[in-house]
């Protein structure tokens, strides 16, 4: 017989029972639909999470810290002694972190606690000094409202959409955020270039009285232009922590009780000789991230970097996508014994056909093949209809995903991905599975003997 015979005798072996085929590729169908909808919810995860943090800057960045005093022992006074070997984190071990290659970025990282006022709103935050050089890098560098400042001495401020938030303000256009205390709506163009105010905590002598328990500080407000607005959502950290930034020099002379300078004296520890508490580094490339890490702490530094933990949490995706696929191939196992059913089936309702095709010359092989091109039709058909159907499941459950918990976070991402590598891959992976599954009834017809089939006839 020739192949055109094959495949037409195939076909044709379809189409006489119509219901059974019908509900054999219903099967398939089911079974890549779990599947391939399975593997988008990991894609999905993975996908976001990974894009999230490489948008904020999270794998490229590292935060460098001085080393803890040595608290073991203490003098008669009860004074801490720290380690002379302590390397200074200063200025000079800002310019050795700057010659090192790989290192794009590198500036002290200054923190001021403070109250935000914008209009009759009020919240606590803490506010990052943030250089305008940053603005050329992620996610400064595309902020969906206004722009980053251009001069580390700008008297200018800018705001995440998480502590406007937290002002209770949602901007016009972005999703539900949910339900806040007294919250509004405003246009981003009622926020950008507005003014917003700082207040601090300053030390005021005047109010210094031993009789009192009262700490002698007193508020000091600070007004600020609202220059640009950045996205954010759960997974926010790192540079975006806090929501509140302001240029680098603008920052430093903003007035501010610097609590950790009273305790690093409270401790009789020089200050001038720990001239930053931390400095922020950043680097080209996440891959460089390890090199530049292990130099700064050959410096006899502490270096702390999420991207360390990349290899664990690809290890954690994976284990997610595995888990998922797991879910969809027992849908496709469940399909292919009833493949094997149906084809075995097939055979003894077949015999008398195929008695007769084997004694007219039919081979082994083409008597297989028959049952193989059958299976494939079939894996594939069903294949394409789950690949679809897991589409739209995908598409729809990323829908109403995001609308659940739009007042959560603003984002319009797909939190199910399904790419047509996956659709490719699911289709592949059925027209296998049903042909692997014709194995055995194929063997058992092609061994038929077709005397003994056409005399039972």
């Amino acid at each position: 017989m020739k192949i055109a015979d094959i495949l037409s005798l195939a076909v044709s072996n379809m189409t006489q029972n119509k219901f059974r085929t019908a509900v054999t590729i219903i099967g398939v169908a089911i079974g890549i639909g779990s599947l391939s909808s399975m593997v988008s919810i990991g894609q999905g995860i993975s996908t976001n999470i990974s894009n999230t943090l490489v948008s904020n800057d999270v794998f490229t960045g590292m935060t460098v810290s001085r080393r803890d005093a040595d608290y073991s022992n203490y003098g008669e006074l009860g004074n801490s002694i720290y380690d002379e070997k302590i390397v200074p984190l200063n200025d000079s071990a800002v310019m050795e972190m700057e010659k090192i290659p790989q290192v794009t970025v590198v500036f002290p990282e200054t923190i001021k606690y403070a109250e935000i006022v914008f209009g009759n709103r009020k919240m606590k935050s803490n506010i990052k000094s943030v250089p305008a050089l940053m603005g050329s890098f992620k996610p400064f560098n595309n902020m969906p409202y206004g722009k980053f400042y251009t001069k580390d001495n700008e008297n200018s401020i800018v705001l995440s959409k998480s502590a406007l938030f937290r002002l209770g303000i949602k901007i016009e256009g972005d999703g539900d955020f949910g339900k806040t205390t007294n919250g509004i709506t405003l246009p981003a163009d009622s926020i950008i270039n507005h003014d917003i105010k700082i207040v601090t905590k300053v030390f005021d002598p005047s109010k210094m009285d031993m009789n009192t328990p009262d700490i002698p500080v007193r508020n000091d407000t600070s007004t600020f232009t609202i220059v640009g607005i950045t996205d954010n959502n759960p997974l926010t950290a790192g540079m975006l922590s806090g929501g509140v930034f302001l240029p680098s020099l603008t920052c430093e002379r903003l007035p501010s009780v610097d609590v950790k300078l009273i305790y690093d004296i409270s401790r009789g520890i020089d200050s001038d000789l720990f001239q930053y508490n931390s400095v922020y580094v950043k680097v080209y490339n996440f891959k460089e991230l390890k090199t530049v890490k292990n130099k700064i702490e050959d410096m006899g530094f502490v270096v702390f970097a999420v991207g360390d933990k990349l290899e664990d949490i690809e290890k954690i995706f994976i284990l997610i996508d595995m888990l998922l696929a797991a879910i969809g191939i027992i849908a496709i196992a469940v399909s292919v014994f009833g493949i094997i059913n149906t084809m075995t089936m097939a055979i003894y309702e077949r015999r008398k056909e195929i008695g007769i095709m084997k004694a007219i010359g039919a081979t082994h092989w083409q008597i297989k093949l028959i049952f193989y091109i059958e299976s494939g039709i079939t894996g594939a058909i069903g294949g394409i209809i789950g690949a679809l159907a897991g589409y739209w499941v995908a598409k729809s459950a990323s829908i109403t995903v995001r609308n659940q918990l739009a007042h959560i976070i603003n984002t319009q991402s797909d939190f199910f991905v399904f790419s047509w590598q996956l659709a490719g891959a699911a289709v592949a992976i059925a027209t296998a599975a049903t042909i692997a599954a014709a194995i055995y009834p194929a063997i058992k017809a092609a061994r038929i003997d077709p005397l003994e089939a056409l005399r039972r006839e």
